[in-house]
Order: C-alpha cells, then structure tokens, then sequence
C-alpha cells in the first residue's frame, strides 16, 4: 500500500475511477478508519465510489454507518444523486452476505422509490431483493417477491427453486 499511495500521490489530476480504485484498496487492506479518510479527500464522489464505501461498511457489520452514508449519498450529495442497478445489486449482495435486513429493507424501499429501470436491470435488482431476504431469513417476503415477478431468468428461477425448496413458495 505505500508504493501505491506514493504513486497516488505522484499523479496529476486522478480521476474518480483512480479514487475508487486507492479507496477500494484502503478499505480492503487497512480498514475503514483510513478508507473514511480516502473517501472524505475524494474531491468527486459517484455510485461506485459511495457503494465501495457503503458495502464496505455492510460487510464490516456497520448497519448505522452504512444507513449514514447511503442517507448523506443520496439525500445530501449534489453529485450522487441515484442509484444505478449494479449500485443497488451490490448492496443487496452485502446485506445478503451478513444477513442485515435493516440496511436491505432500507435499500428496497428506496428501490421502489426510484426509476426507470430497464427490464433487464429490474430483473437484476428483484433477484437481488429475493436473495436478500431469503438470507435474511424473511423466505415469506422473497416467496412473495419471486411471485410477482413479471419475468424471470436462469437466476431468478434457482432462486425461485431454493424458495420452493425452503417453504414450498
């Protein structure tokens, strides 16, 4: 890590995509307090850099911290404003990870908030809501999701399998 912040350091003008990238290391090899500090030097902040931040947190166990973030990214940020779909299934894959229903229900209620999606990102982002929950030990909720799903692919369906498995969904 110190040859790359000193490389970091040395460049011109980076970019947010090499301030995702420092922050994204920061996070996976020195830990939160130091990646808090990348991300608070960040000059321009988007979806990948706030979700790496957020998931990040989700996975380290840090419920409020996450919830604290995604409120000041999209409520109080000027420049992120929205979710994008890989935004939304990377968290909801967090949350499944570490069963943290609390930051995925807030998740799919800012979900059902926003659009539009294309059909395909729609799909992407419900399996994600099913998987979720599912985890999350709330199979009534993922049943119900998957039920109403207006279509559905390979993975919807193996999720949809597991369901029907688990509770006869």
């Amino acid at each position: 890590m110190p040859d790359s912040r000193h490389l970091f350091d040395e460049m011109h003008c980076p970019t947010v995509v090499s301030w995702t990238v420092l922050l994204s290391s920061v996070l996976r090899l020195e830990g939160l307090a130091n990646g808090r500090e990348v991300f608070e030097r960040m000059p321009q902040k988007n979806e990948v850099s706030g979700t790496v931040m957020v998931a990040y947190c989700i996975e380290a166990g840090l419920s409020r911290e996450a919830l604290s973030l995604l409120s000041q990214m999209l409520f109080l940020d000027i420049s992120v404003r929205n979710l994008n779909h890989m935004s939304f299934c990377s968290l909801l894959s967090a949350c499944s990870q570490v069963g943290d229903l609390t930051v995925g229900r807030w998740i799919h209620a800012h979900f059902t908030k926003t659009g539009p999606f294309s059909d395909g990102h729609l799909l992407m982002v419900r399996t994600g809501l099913v998987d979720m929950y599912a985890k999350c030990g709330r199979i009534d909720t993922a049943c119900r999701l998957f039920k109403i799903m207006p279509c559905r692919n390979l993975v919807a369906c193996d999720a949809g399998w597991a369901l029907n498995a688990w509770n006869g969904c």
